[in-house]
């Protein structure tokens, strides 16, 4: 289904496409960072599903190996441990942009803090690293 939408999702999830520089911080550290802070083990709806989408053979053995890890217990959150791991590890396909209400959506909640970035339009915070690091801060 080409361009679904959060009405119409069919086969698809909602998930974040993440771009890193290499350089900065590895694939290995962002897989840890999600073990370590998201909630991998409590059964939900496919829209919401747990997944790491790899691009290369490499991310999916290195997201392979986080997951044994995680199932043996020496990475991922202590209150999971000994439960099922749910995610999924599935190589990443074409990615859609959710519709513009949902981008960096802990911003566009504080309008007090949205109202003085003073966008032109509303599309231009999709791209803006301080939208993304203000959002970031909103969520927690």
């Amino acid at each position: 289904m080409p361009n679904p939408d959060y009405h119409d999702l069919k086969d698809h999830s909602e998930t974040t496409q993440i771009q890193f520089n290499p350089d900065k911080v590895t694939y290995s550290e962002l897989l840890t960072i999600f073990w370590e802070r998201h909630d991998y083990a409590t059964p939900i709806q496919a829209q919401y599903k747990s997944a790491i989408f790899y691009n290369s053979e490499a991310q999916r053995e290195e997201a392979e190996a986080s997951l044994a890890r995680v199932q043996q217990g020496h990475l991922g959150q202590g209150k999971f441990q000994g439960m099922p791991v749910l995610t999924l590890i599935a190589p990443a396909t074409t990615f859609y942009i959710a519709e513009l209400y949902h981008q960096k959506y802990f911003l566009q909640c504080n309008k007090v803090i949205f109202s003085l970035l003073h966008y032109v339009r509303h599309a231009d915070l999709i791209d803006d690293p301080i939208a993304t690091s203000l959002n970031g801060y909103l969520h927690g």
